[in-house]
């Protein structure tokens, strides 16, 4: 019975865990802190596959990745300027709303709306 509890729990932890490595449990301000802005678009694409919604925002391209749903849902949007990223900002229904990673990181010209 022991070996089976196991079994469940790491099936059910690695099912948490999708596209490159960001899941429901990622914390979004260290992930959004040491994403290496500049980072080719296609290896966002080769990490994460295809996004769930693509948009122009101010002219930049946006390809967004969503995880979970209802009010755990939270969602990765990558912002790309010159086929490179140019800003991460994450979306939730919590604290840390609306943050990016050009603000983690101490840049200044964040993409997020004002």
């Amino acid at each position: 019975m022991h070996k089976l509890t196991i079994l469940i729990f790491a099936a059910l932890v690695t099912g948490c865990v999708a596209k490159g490595g960001i899941s429901i449990w990622t914390i979004p301000t260290t992930y959004l802190a040491e994403y290496p802005l500049g980072e080719p678009q296609q290896a966002v694409f080769d990490k994460l596959g295809t996004p769930d919604e693509q948009a122009t925002v101010a002219g930049r391209e946006t390809w967004t990745y969503k995880y979970g749903e209802g009010y755990g849902a939270r969602r990765y949007s990558f912002v790309f300027e010159d086929g490179k990223v140019y800003d991460v900002v994450y979306n939730d229904q919590g604290p840390y709303n609306g943050i990016t990673a050009r603000g983690q990181q101490g840049q200044k010209d964040t993409a997020a709306p004002e």
